[in-house]
């Protein structure tokens, strides 16, 4: 008797002990090895409201993917001494390969930063802000970069994630305008909205602190911004109007072709990072 209760305690005891064990068809799949770097961005994903996540409506182009600058067309590839505005495409460089209709005090600085021999290469790097102080680029410099850069779009906001820096650009979909009492920073207020199927950012707020372009061309803190974004197939247009009293003598425009990359996915690219590692970074 006394062998069949031990038996019998065994046998309940192992039970208990298998029940506890992990089930196959419950174990999940094994963590990402980066899963537990991000504990609190990965929270307050899973708390966004509906329309953060949503799909954009068919009523409405969906802009989202990783976009990097197109090549330009071969007509236009080197150095060139003016380009007609209306053939004209910004480079990564310099937005305009014609002079931009500039303040005398803007025109005197441009002189300074540029190129000594060429106007449409990049300005001198001892004088950009980004080289020397490891500043944020602003909003008009990013769009020069070779890196690329992620929209996310939705309903309320629509999302710029540049690779360069992880700098960020966030556009208010949701028909608010622009505060009264905002100030200045380096990326500015964006509202948008959609002319048909062109979507139209409006940008204030900006800083004087960064240059306009990499060649070296500079900008006041009146400047405004109105971005238009048209997609066709693959191909993203941005059409940006400048508009600065203070730094133009008149509202231009300029343009340039984003190139969409399927398969991509955005790395990290850190402004002056040799500085805080103490070593020169290798280029891929």
């Amino acid at each position: 008797m006394r062998k069949t209760r031990v038996l019998y305690f065994c046998v309940a005891v192992s039970a208990i002990a298998i029940a506890f064990l992990p089930s196959p068809h419950r174990t999940s799949a094994r963590p990402h090895p980066r899963a537990n770097l991000f504990p609190v961005t990965r929270a307050q994903t899973l708390r966004r409201p509906a329309a953060e996540v949503a799909k954009p409506t068919g009523s409405v182009p969906d802009l989202s993917g990783i976009w990097s600058a197109a090549g330009l067309p071969p007509e236009l590839r080197g150095r060139k001494d003016t380009v007609a505005p209306e053939v004209d495409q910004a480079d990564f460089f310099t937005f305009r390969h014609s002079p931009y209709p500039m303040q005398h005090w803007a025109e005197e600085k441009f002189k300074y930063n540029r190129d000594p021999d060429n106007p449409y290469v990049e300005g001198r790097s001892e004088l950009s802000p980004s080289l020397v102080t490891c500043a944020p680029e602003g909003p008009t410099v990013t769009w020069q970069d070779f890196y690329p850069f992620e929209i996310i779009q939705s309903a309320k906001r629509v999302l710029f994630i540049f690779e360069a820096n992880h700098e960020i650009r966030q556009v208010w979909m949701d028909g608010r305008g622009h505060p009264k009492d905002f100030g200045h920073n380096w990326m500015g207020h964006s509202i948008g909205h959609w002319e048909a199927d062109t979507l139209v950012v409006d940008t204030i707020g900006l800083n004087d602190l960064t240059w306009l372009d990499k060649a070296g061309h500079v900008h006041s803190d009146a400047l405004h911004l109105i971005e238009r974004f048209q997609r066709t197939n693959d191909k993203l247009w941005l059409t940006i109007t400048f508009d600065d009293p203070k730094a133009f003598t008149m509202p231009w425009t300029a343009r340039k072709m984003f190139q969409l990359k399927p398969n991509w996915d955005l790395e990290e690219g850190v402004l002056c990072e040799d500085r805080y590692l103490g070593r020169s970074i290798p280029l891929n």
